[in-house]
């Protein structure tokens, strides 16, 4: 049954209260939105609220369209308010554990911070490729929350002095309280979506939420540390694309050079053999080390050549244009562009084909997928 708009908007404020209500719903919160880190902060916590345990989300049409993925039928969509028209409405999304693969495409980039890439993601982050990546981690977010906190800042006491706040807390001591607050969740949410050790993080900051209970306080909360997440999250990644790049690059190079020397070592062989042709030199040819040991003709074999071109005449062998060199491993497909595609995104109205949610509502008409006759696809 579709979840019906004023349903979606007590599930969102009921969220929001229970965010702050202990450290293990903060956390959780977290979990989930270092997974959905190009999603609002709103979608975050409907997706939270609905399908906490959410990897990849998209809608139906992003998942049926481009990466070949049909929306088990009887799947419940998440969700999403869109507040961004006139009038506000549902849309909805599923998760890529919601769908089954149908036909050979490129699916999703999930991007992984493997074990290989440590050293040199900690060189990336923080310069020196000697400390521990998490250390590297989580220096990265508190350089980037320091630079990026001051406006949310702003926000925060502003609307904290339009309530009850700092009669109770005084400015220094909530300014203090925030900054700790969204740092520590900016870490924790680095930290658990790379896979690494979250001992870092000063998780007892979580336990005095109560200076942000308050919704409207909560949404400042969680819209700073959605936004600078987002911001850090997307530069682990572009690393972890960049490290993935050189890599295949390097793959590559090894395989040209690997050619070159095993087309050197033929022609190596086949030049011993006969160059102890009884004939004498003018038989002995040399093999050039390319691609594909192009044979060079001897200089006997030249001259019979151009005595059978000079009696042809004006006739010309018409010689076949040659690949260039490089495009020999044109084809071979990179994960993090050719070969697969970004999943994720704000929903901004953004339209450059990642998948996020739509501008309207996506599955059947109750959020669920439908069969679609034949092709047993859901319903747009």
């Amino acid at each position: 049954m579709a979840i019906k708009y004023r349903e979606a908007e007590e599930l969102r404020l009921s969220t929001r209260k229970e965010l702050t209500a202990t450290a293990e719903n903060w956390m959780r919160f977290l979990k989930t939105a270092s997974n959905t880190y190009k999603y609002s902060y709103s979608d975050q916590l409907m997706i939270a609220a609905q399908f906490p345990n959410a990897t990849a989300v998209a809608n139906f049409d992003v998942w049926s369209d481009r990466f070949g993925r049909r929306i088990r039928k009887g799947e419940k969509g998440i969700g999403l308010i869109d507040d961004s028209g006139n009038y506000p409405k549902i849309k909805y999304v599923f998760d890529i554990s919601q769908s089954e693969r149908l036909r050979d495409v490129p699916q999703p980039y999930i991007w992984e911070l493997g074990e290989e890439f440590h050293n040199e993601a900690a060189l990336y982050l923080a310069g020196d490729s000697s400390v521990s990546i998490e250390q590297a981690v989580s220096d990265y977010c508190e350089s980037i929350t320091d630079s990026l906190i001051d406006g949310y800042e702003y926000d925060l006491l502003a609307e904290a002095m339009n309530s009850a706040i700092l009669g109770e807390v005084d400015e220094t001591s909530i300014r203090e309280d925030f900054r700790r607050v969204v740092s520590e969740s900016v870490k924790y949410m680095a930290l658990s979506r790379c896979g690494l050790d979250t001992s870092l993080v000063d998780e007892e900051v979580f336990d005095n939420l109560y200076s942000f209970s308050e919704v409207q306080i909560t949404d400042i909360l969680g819209n700073s540390i959605s936004d600078i997440s987002e911001q850090v999250l997307r530069e682990i990644e572009n690393t972890v694309k960049t490290i993935e790049r050189r890599k295949q690059q390097n793959e590559r190079n090894n395989e040209n050079e690997n050619d070159r020397r095993s087309a050197a070592y033929i022609g190596r062989g086949e030049y011993d053999i006969l160059s102890d042709h009884k004939a004498g030199r003018a038989d002995r040819f040399d093999i050039y080390s390319r691609s594909g040991n192009v044979r060079i003709h001897s200089e006997h074999e030249r001259d019979i050549g151009r005595e059978e071109r000079r009696l042809v005449g004006s006739e010309k062998e018409e010689i076949p244009e040659r690949k260039q060199a490089g495009a020999v491993y044109a084809d071979v497909r990179r994960p993090y562009s050719d070969g697969s595609s970004d999943i994720g995104g704000r929903s901004s109205g953004e339209n450059d084909g990642q998948a996020r949610s739509s501008d309207d509502g996506t599955g059947g008409s109750d959020g669920k997928a439908e069969s679609n006759g034949s092709d047993g696809m859901g319903t747009p």
